[in-house]
C-alpha cells in the first residue's frame, strides 16, 4: 500500500469567547437545574423498583427450571415423553453444509460465519479546553486529523476542516454475517435463539490468494485492496512511523530519523512481483544510499485514504473431527423439547429459559451461571438507580450553593454538607426502594435492607443531639 505523502496528521485550533452570565442568569440556570433533578430523582424510583421485581422475577423462574430439568442421556434419537419439558443436553453442533464466500476464495464448517470489512479514512478529533479570563471564557476547540482503519463511512464533509480530508462515500465490499440453517445437536434443531448465542468468533486466516480482476494482497491474515498497484513494503523496523516515502520513476527515497545501528530491509511491489529497491537519503549527518535484500515479509507501513482490508472469522465450529480448525465445537444447553426442536420454556413465574454454554456443563453448572448474571445486572441497575437519584439531589441543591457561593470559606463548608446530605438521601432511599421490591418474597432480606436504609438518619439525629448537649 501506499504511503501517505506529507504529515501523518495535521490540526488546527479556532478560539471563541463565551460572556460570563450575571447573578440573575445564574439564578435561572439553577433554577432549570433544579427542575432537571427533581425530573431525575421521580425517575430513578421506578428505575430500582423496576430492577428489583426483574431480579426477583428472574431468580424464581432459575429456581424453577432447575427443578424441573430433565437430563437426556441421548441426543442421537427424540424421545416424545419429554416433549415440551425442559431437557437439559450436551453435544457437538451439526450444520448441513460449509458458509463460503466465492469473492475471496472462503469456506469453513461452521455456524456463523463474519467478514468484516474495514477502509482507511480519515477521521477527526475534537478537543476543547476553557480558560476563565475575568468576565469572559476562552474556548480553545483543536481539531486534529489522522489517518486509520474504520468498520463504517466517515463523512468527511462534516469536519471542520474538510480541505484535504476527503473520504470516499460508501464501502467498495460491504460487511455481512451468515448462519448457518438449520444447526442440531444430536437430532435436535436449535431455536435462533439458541444461535444467536453462539459468538465466540474466532479469525480465518485465508490461504490462497483468489484474483477476480482486482488488486488484492494478503497480510497478517486479511485481504487488502490497493487503490495503487506500487506501494512500498517494510519489515524489522522498530518505530514505521518515522519512516516517510516518495517515489518516481519506480525509485523510492525513503527519510528517516532512525539509529544506524536499525536494520531497514525494504522492497517495492508492482505489477504483482517484488522487487528490492534502494533507499536513499537518510536523514542523519550525511547520506547514504543502501541496497536492500529481498523480503517477502508483508509489513505495511502505511494505507492510502481509501485502501480497504477484509477479515473472515467464524463461530460455531461444526466440521468432522480432526479438521484442520480443529473439532467441532461442544455446547451444553437448558432449553424446551418441541418435537424435534429445543425452544424457549416459559416458567409460571413469567420468564422464559433457553440457555447455551459452550463446553460440557452440568445443569447445576448453568444455572449457577444464571444466577451469577441476574446478580450482576442487578447491581448494576442498582447503580443506575442510585447515580440518577445522587445527581438529582446534588441538581436541586445547587441553587443553595449559589445563593452563598459569594463567602469562599461558608461555600466550601455548605458544599460538603449538601454534598454528604445528598449521598445520604440517594443511599436510604435506594435501599427503602430495593426493601419494597424484596419483602413480599424474601422477608428477611427486606427488612434488613430497611433497617440499613435507616442507619445514615440514626446517625444524622446523634450527631446532632451530641452537638446540641456541649452547647447546653
Amino acid at each position: 500500500m501506499h504511503n501517505y505523502e506529507g504529515d501523518w496528521s495535521d490540526s488546527h485550533t479556532r478560539v471563541s469567547y463565551r460572556e460570563k452570565p450575571g447573578f440573575f442568569g445564574q439564578i435561572q440556570q439553577s433554577f432549570w437545574a433544579s427542575l432537571i433533578g427533581i425530573l431525575l430523582v421521580v425517575v430513578s424510583f421506578p428505575v430500582i423498583y423496576w430492577n428489583e421485581g426483574r431480579a426477583v422475577q428472574t431468580a424464581l423462574s432459575l429456581d424453577e427450571g432447575l427443578r424441573q430439568v430433565v437430563r437426556l442421556q441421548y441426543i442421537d434419537q427424540v424421545s416424545p415423553e419429554y416433549d415440551n419439558s425442559l431437557v437439559h443436553l450436551t453435544g457437538s453442533l451439526q450444520t448441513d453444509r460449509p458458509l463460503s464466500d466465492e469473492q475471496y476464495g472462503i469456506a469453513v464448517r461452521a455456524v456463523k460465519l463474519r467478514r468484516k470489512v474495514e477502509m482507511y479514512q480519515w477521521v477527526e478529533h475534537k478537543k476543547t479546553r476553557e480558560y476563565d479570563e475575568g468576565g469572559k471564557t476562552r474556548v480553545e476547540t483543536t481539531f486534529s486529523y489522522s489517518m486509520e482503519w474504520k468498520d463504517h463511512i466517515v463523512r468527511s464533509g462534516e469536519f471542520d476542516n474538510p480541505s484535504g480530508h476527503q473520504n470516499p462515500h460508501s464501502m467498495p465490499v460491504e460487511s455481512y454475517t451468515i448462519k448457518s440453517d438449520p444447526v442440531k445437536v444430536g437430532a435436535f434443531i436449535l431455536s435462533k435463539g439458541l444461535v444467536e448465542k453462539i459468538n465466540e468468533f474466532h479469525p480465518l486466516a485465508p490461504r490462497d490468494l483468489v484474483k477476480r480482476g482486482r488488486k488484492m494482497y494478503i497480510h497478517d491474515g486479511m485481504f487488502y485492496h490497493a487503490k495503487d498497484q506500487f506501494y512500498p513494503v517494510v519489515r524489522n523496523v522498530k518505530q514505521p512511523s518515522q519512516l516517510r516515502f516518495s517515489y518516481k520513476n519506480a525509485l523510492i527515497t525513503c527519510n528517516t530519523l532512525l539509529d544506524d545501528q536499525d536494520v531497514i530491509e525494504l522492497s517495492v511491489c508492482y505489477n504483482n512481483v517484488i522487487f528490492p529497491i534502494h533507499c536513499t537519503g537518510i536523514e542523519k549527518n550525511y547520506s547514504q544510499k543502501i541496497l536492500m535484500p529481498l523480503t517477502l515479509h508483508w509489513m505495511t507501513l502505511q494505507g492510502v485514504v481509501g485502501d480497504v482490508r477484509v477479515q473472515f472469522s467464524y463461530a460455531g465450529l461444526s466440521g468432522k473431527p480432526g479438521s484442520g480448525l480443529g473439532d467441532p465445537l461442544k455446547v451444553s444447553i437448558v432449553a424446551r423439547q418441541q418435537g424435534g426442536a429445543l425452544s424457549q420454556y416459559n416458567t409460571e413465574s413469567g420468564d422464559t429459559l433457553e440457555f447455551l454454554y459452550p463446553g460440557e456443563m452440568s445443569a447445576e453448572e448453568i444455572f449457577d451461571a444464571e444466577h451469577s448474571a441476574n446478580t450482576l445486572l442487578t447491581w448494576a441497575l442498582r447503580g443506575v438507580g442510585w447515580v440518577l437519584m445522587f445527581i438529582g439531589f446534588q441538581m436541586m441543591t445547587s441553587i443553595l450553593t449559589l445563593l452563598i457561593s459569594w463567602v469562599p470559606i461558608v461555600r466550601e463548608l455548605v458544599g460538603l454538607g449538601l454534598t454528604i446530605l445528598c449521598l445520604c438521601l440517594a443511599t436510604s432511599l435506594s435501599l427503602v426502594t430495593i426493601a419494597v421490591g424484596w419483602i413480599a418474597h424474601r422477608p428477611l432480606l427486606g427488612m434488613t435492607l430497611l433497617a440499613a436504609a435507616a442507619v445514615p438518619i440514626l446517625i444524622s439525629r446523634q450527631r446532632r443531639q451530641n452537638t446540641y448537649d456541649r452547647d447546653r
